[in-house]
């Protein structure tokens, strides 16, 4: 294949070419303040449900195991008492 070398002169002519040609897209900037904040919010809320989920699969666990170690215990108390 044949390679093409260009020179900045070119590259700067169809850069200014293409900037005169394409009109550049203006986002309204309340559009991209709301998205932003939108962004950053859903963020925080998925790293504050994790933490949620984490704390409850913990206390689950410890309400879990205190049950069996009271049904535990009052099975051994009950067959000490025969």
């Amino acid at each position: 294949m044949d390679q093409q070398v260009f020179s900045d002169k070119d590259l700067n002519a169809l850069e200014n070419s293409l900037r005169a040609n394409l009109n550049p897209i203006k986002p309204d900037q309340k559009f991209i303040r709301d998205l932003a904040f939108d962004l950053a919010d859903q963020s925080v809320q998925v790293r504050h449900r994790r933490i949620g989920q984490g704390l409850l699969l913990i206390m689950g666990g410890m309400v879990i195991s205190s049950l069996i170690f009271l049904i535990g215990r009052g099975f051994l108390d009950h067959l000490k008492s025969e």
